[in-house]
């Protein structure tokens, strides 16, 4: 008897660290309906005003417009990635629902949780249509093929399996 009510615990645990590790992401998306369009204008002040510019150009190495730059942290080095249009580096393979889950709940594409380094919670209150806004903004930003470097960070900062978890409490 208490061979199964340990293997059953065990079983309740193992299924809830799964769940507690899995990215925090909506299950709600967001499609590009023409009958939606955004304001590249208004996505491109949003842009600014909220720090994508300043975070993904390094305009101390006079890099191009969102194509990625470097963060020193009291953590080690981080990279923000490229933003620019570029299929192979940046954001031009993404849907508007691939950059909805990134800025507004820090997952990527194929469900890598980022870094906290990307204050994605302070997007969570975006609206649809700053959303749409800001996609239509990075929509005009021309291609670099830059890829991103990874992030260069001490024990135990570089281990990423925890930030599921991470976001899950801090949310």
């Amino acid at each position: 008897m208490k061979t199964i009510s340990l293997a059953a615990l065990l079983l309740a645990a193992v299924a809830a660290g799964y769940y507690l590790l899995q990215p925090n992401a909506a299950d709600e998306t967001l499609t590009d309906d023409p009958a939606l369009p955004g304001n590249v204008a208004n996505g491109a002040y949003l842009a600014r005003i909220s720090g994508c510019i300043a975070c993904h150009t390094d305009s101390e190495n006079k890099g191009k417009l969102v194509a990625g730059a470097p963060l020193n942290s009291p953590y080690g080095e981080f990279y923000a990635p490229n933003l620019t249009t570029d299929a192979d580096t940046g954001i031009g393979s993404w849907t508007l629902n691939d950059f909805d889950r990134a800025v507004r709940h820090g997952v990527s594409p194929d469900g890598e949780t980022y870094y906290p380094a990307f204050p994605y919670e302070f997007f969570t209150q975006l609206s649809d249509q700053d959303i749409r806004d800001l996609w239509a903004a990075f929509q005009t930003v021309p291609p670099v093929n830059q890829p991103t470097p990874s992030s260069q960070l001490s024990f135990p900062y570089n281990l990423k399996q925890g930030l599921p978890l991470w976001q899950r409490f801090s949310s």
